[in-house]
């Protein structure tokens, strides 16, 4: 009794398999009530995009890894056309997603990541990626890196929580000097010209027409009043 205890305990442990036709039967009632429930191998002869993106919401990592490769076994089906893919994906946070998946699905993936931060387009993300997992000293970075790696940070923020949430980071971070950082990062050549722009107009320009100031004999800064406008 203590043996399968302990055998029960074991990480892992395998307690019971679906046979073929009951994984069918779970599978088309997942369907039928409009859940997603891929096969593996129904991915072979979709657009790239879709295919990361599918793989990166969808399914477990081994799983990605073997759709992956069935995808790139087909002729005309390769890491570059998914690279070129994850370059025209407008959103920060779906093409950081897509290029996770390339980076532990592949075997080669984070060899490949290490190549891409020169990339003209995917270098801020592969830069994310590789500051984050510790293979790279942000203090070994240039003054060019710092800034594409500090436009990425600021875009997905200004992605995820909205103009609000980055302009209260910058004041945080850089203080009075908010408003100078912002047009740094505007500056820093970063490929997403769409994103800079909302920075621009939704952060950068708020920061400048309402500098923080300070409340005399206390060091702490305020945002000014706001005017009230004449009818």
């Amino acid at each position: 009794m203590e043996r399968l205890r302990r055998r029960l305990a074991e990480p892992g442990l395998l307690l019971a398999r679906l046979t073929p036709l009951a994984l069918r039967s779970v599978r088309e009632h997942l369907l039928a009530q409009g859940r997603d429930a891929p096969l593996i191998g129904e991915l072979a002869t979709a657009p790239a995009a879709e295919l990361l993106g599918v793989l990166s919401q969808h399914y477990p990592p081994r799983e990605a890894a073997v759709e992956l490769n069935a995808w790139l076994s087909r002729p005309g089906q390769d890491v570059e056309t998914l690279l070129r893919a994850i370059r025209g994906c407008p959103f920060r946070t779906r093409a950081a997603a897509m290029l996770a998946v390339l980076a532990e699905a592949l075997p080669q993936g984070w060899a490949l990541i290490r190549t891409l931060r020169h990339d003209p387009v995917l270098a801020p993300t592969a830069l994310t990626f590789l500051v984050d997992a510790g293979e790279v000293d942000p203090g070994t970075l240039d003054q060019r890196e710092h800034l594409l790696l500090g436009a990425e940070n600021f875009l997905t923020l200004l992605e995820l929580g909205g103009p609000q949430v980055l302009v209260e980071q910058l004041r945080s971070m850089a203080g009075h000097g908010a408003y100078e950082l912002a047009a740094a990062i505007l500056d820093s050549g970063h490929h997403d010209v769409a994103g800079l722009a909302e920075l621009r107009e939704l952060v950068a320009e708020p920061l400048r027409d309402r500098p923080l100031r300070l409340i005399p004999g206390t060091g702490t800064g305020t945002r000014p009043a706001r005017r009230k406008r004449r009818l």
